[in-house]
């Protein structure tokens, strides 16, 4: 599937959503909730969930009923095959049977994709914000695309927590940003031009 139909198949599965739930799952999943009905989206809600209290907290939180629940789906890329590739797919299930319950459309998106689109542009962070190098282009894409680094993040810690929030945050703001069929407006110079390019979306549900 080309990132263009995979980002037509989004819209023509939900043609609008303003409130957006991003979740980064894993043994600890993160979790980001963007608002985009203003002029420029805000982070709303970011944070960390461990898997011990995975089904009741993310129950929780999906029961909010926002518009779109996008998740991150598991992709091997050359990792050892461990315990550790379970937990993404136990979560990621949880993910899908509490969307149908709660009535909330959801699509997966593929690290290997969705990442290189959005971080491929930033702004370097205020001081005295620090993130792990691995997570910096993503810091640096939610930082351009919200105009500041958002509160709900700046509380998270240790750094091994943060990163999984961050990337729940740049996958709601890129799912956002797909819906409107353009890059976000930004407050800042220096802001990237839209690409024109879509990700692909797999495992897409619209509850009857």
């Amino acid at each position: 599937m080309s990132r263009r139909n995979g980002g037509y198949a989004l819209r023509n599965t939900i043609q609008a959503a303003k409130l957006i739930l991003g979740i980064d799952p894993g043994l600890t999943t993160g979790v980001a909730m963007v608002n985009g009905k203003g002029q420029y989206p805000e982070l709303v809600m970011a944070g960390v969930i461990h898997l011990s209290e995975a089904i009741s907290k993310l129950s929780e939180i999906i029961a909010q009923r926002p518009d779109l629940v996008v998740f991150e789906g598991w992709e091997m890329q050359g990792r050892r095959v461990n315990i550790s590739c379970v937990y993404p797919n136990q979560v990621i299930g949880m993910v899908k049977a509490l969307c149908h319950i709660h009535k909330v459309p959801y699509h997966e998106l593929f690290a290997s994709s969705w990442k290189t689109e959005y971080c491929h542009n930033g702004l370097a962070l205020p001081e005295p914000v620090r993130v792990d190098k691995g997570h910096q282009a993503m810091a640096n894409a939610i930082y351009h695309d919200l105009g500041l680094w958002p509160e709900p993040l700046l509380t998270i810690k240790p750094k091994t927590d943060l990163r999984h929030a961050i990337d729940a945050a740049g996958l709601a703001l890129f799912a956002g940003a797909v819906l409107r069929s353009r890059a976000p407006k930004r407050k800042t110079k220096g802001a990237r031009a839209p690409t024109g390019k879509q990700p692909p979306m797999t495992q897409s549900s619209t509850p009857a």
